[in-house]
């Protein structure tokens, strides 16, 4: 694609900025979290009452950013760009699967172009859906218990008691740092190995080819 292709705006300021707090949020959470679990071998400075407390801290700060998420989408009326239509299941999730499997390695055109109408490609859907919809939800919900486990005693035992709560946190934590890792490297199979990122930065991105305009 020509480094002067027309560019269209896809992500307002403040949805660049949640987008921002949440990946540093998930990188912080991940690393304090190592610290915790494996202290002798991971050792932070401060050492584990430090990740604790800096572990807490960033977990309060994303609640509130996965609530801005919820309240801006709502308000703005965008929660239409994450949410799969009929178009985007059947073949066109195939070739946007091939395409990063395979096509993309061969060479081949992104079969998907976003717009200001439809930032996102049928898999981003998806994967948006399961991990913001259903993954961050239940994270959060596992992470206050086990924060606050005499308040939330009966619900804790309801669900099988401590132990489970904190292995089910630790599982969803594990799919949300393993979905950004691969997040980051899909990011990098745009036109140019940044243009994607840069999209997250400027709010612009470059415009669909004349002939997918349509679409």
């Amino acid at each position: 694609m020509s480094a002067h292709a027309p560019k269209v705006y896809l992500h307002p300021v403040v949805e660049r900025f949640w987008h921002w707090v949440h990946a540093a949020c998930i990188c912080g959470l991940a690393i304090t979290g190592i610290g915790i679990h494996w202290p002798t071998t991971f050792k932070l400075i401060g050492g584990l009452d430090t990740a604790v407390t800096l572990h807490n801290i960033i977990a309060w700060i994303t609640i509130g950013d996965f609530a801005l998420w919820v309240l801006l989408n709502l308000a703005l009326k965008r929660f239409h760009h994450y949410i799969p239509n009929r178009s985007d299941v059947g073949h066109k999730l195939v070739k946007q699967v091939l395409f990063y499997a395979m096509d993309n390695f061969l060479g081949k055109e992104n079969p998907s172009h976003p717009t200001p109408e439809n930032k996102f490609n049928p898999m981003q859907k998806f994967s948006y859906v399961v991990v913001m919809g259903v993954f961050m939800p239940l994270v959060i919900f596992t992470g206050i218990l086990y924060l606050y486990p005499i308040a939330f005693e009966g619900v804790i035992n309801a669900l099988g008691g401590l132990t489970v709560i904190a292995i089910v946190h630790f599982v969803l934590a594990g799919i949300l740092t393993a979905f950004m890792v691969v997040h980051v490297y899909l990011c990098t199979l745009g036109p140019t190995v940044t243009e994607d990122f840069m999209h997250m930065i400027s709010g612009y991105g470059s415009a669909p080819h004349e002939e997918h305009a349509e679409h």
